[in-house]
């Protein structure tokens, strides 16, 4: 039996634009720069409950050295497994669903505030309640810029010397766009001029 996925009530929460410089040499991904978005969603009624849930939309790579540099542009991906895919999901009905963006555009900037279109579907046949199918929709957003994170044996490799860290990173990210590294703890903070 086929189910209608009340597609009219997915309304998103602001959210938030996350960036981090990681690599994972034990399945071939280099030192690079990669965005997250993640945002909660207004929380809804479905069969008779609430759900209260969030999209993580991860691993987001794009030609770009700054979140700056995100305003204005529209990206497109392919769905998992392809390469250069978005690791997204959607939790509902017990499982982490798949949600594939296969589009997202960035609008004006306004301080660390980005709006955002994203395309995406969310696939109810892979582990949730198949009866609902695969569901497309377009979301229209704000996400708040966070600060730049490295990923922990970066920042070990470079002995927490923010110095040594950033020309580390600066042929990846464009530091410009950056306040001056803080250290907090053995963590080295990058906040996002605004």
């Amino acid at each position: 039996m086929t189910k209608r996925f009340p597609s009219k009530m997915i309304t998103p929460e602001p959210g938030s634009l996350g960036q981090m410089i990681f690599e994972n040499s034990s399945v071939g991904i280099p030192l690079r720069l990669q965005y997250d978005i993640s945002f909660s969603l207004k929380p809804f009624t479905l069969e008779e409950e609430t759900v209260s849930t969030r999209i993580v939309l991860d691993s987001i790579k794009v030609p770009s050295r700054s979140w700056k540099h995100l305003a204005g542009m529209t990206y497109t991906f392919p769905v998992n497994p392809n390469e250069v895919y978005i690791d997204g999901s959607v939790y509902m009905f017990g499982v982490h669903n798949p949600a594939d963006a296969t589009r997202i555009s960035f609008g004006k900037l306004n301080g660390l505030d980005l709006p955002v279109t994203i395309d995406l579907t969310i696939d109810f046949t892979y582990e949730g309640d198949e009866a609902y199918g695969v569901v497309p929709l377009t979301l229209k957003n704000v996400v708040k810029v966070q600060p730049l994170r490295v990923i922990s044996w970066v920042e070990e490799e470079c002995g927490h010397d923010p110095v040594r860290l950033s020309d580390k990173i600066h042929p990846l990210v464009d530091l410009n766009d950056f306040e001056t590294p803080v250290v907090t703890g053995k963590s080295i903070n990058y906040r996002p001029k605004g």
